[in-house]
């Protein structure tokens, strides 16, 4: 029983992995993360977290992939999805992709995100 529980769950994960190699930005992974993260529930996998670490700025590339204007005007919506942001950066020597440690994307989401909050 415990090595089928086993070989299901290596197999799960196989084609999880599987599935994100074409995705270069894991919106896959964000947008996963986003349904878990927000709600009544708030789930945080501790996996994504470990994830979230290595991603960085593609983080935000992701949250602007995913995320369309009204989202990103909604205050609730800002208010979930900003300490996806967070975790991306939380350990900056573990992200995987030089270029993803400079948060320039990311800055350009938060200067957007605090100027549509001004003028609204």
């Amino acid at each position: 029983m415990r090595l089928t529980l086993l070989v299901c769950a290596v197999l799960m994960l196989a084609g999880f992995l599987a599935g994100q190699s074409d995705d270069c930005y894991s919106i896959g992974v964000v947008t996963d993360a986003l349904k878990t993260r927000t709600g009544t529930q708030k789930i945080v996998h501790s996996w994504t977290q470990k994830y979230f670490a290595r991603l960085g700025d593609r983080v935000s590339v992701a949250l602007l992939k995913i995320l369309d204007e009204r989202d990103l005007e909604n205050p609730r919506t800002v208010k979930e999805f900003l300490p996806v942001i967070r975790d991306a950066f939380s350990q900056l020597e573990s992200v995987a992709v030089p270029e993803d440690k400079e948060p320039k994307v990311t800055m350009f989401l938060l200067v957007s995100l605090t100027s549509a909050a001004c003028l609204g």
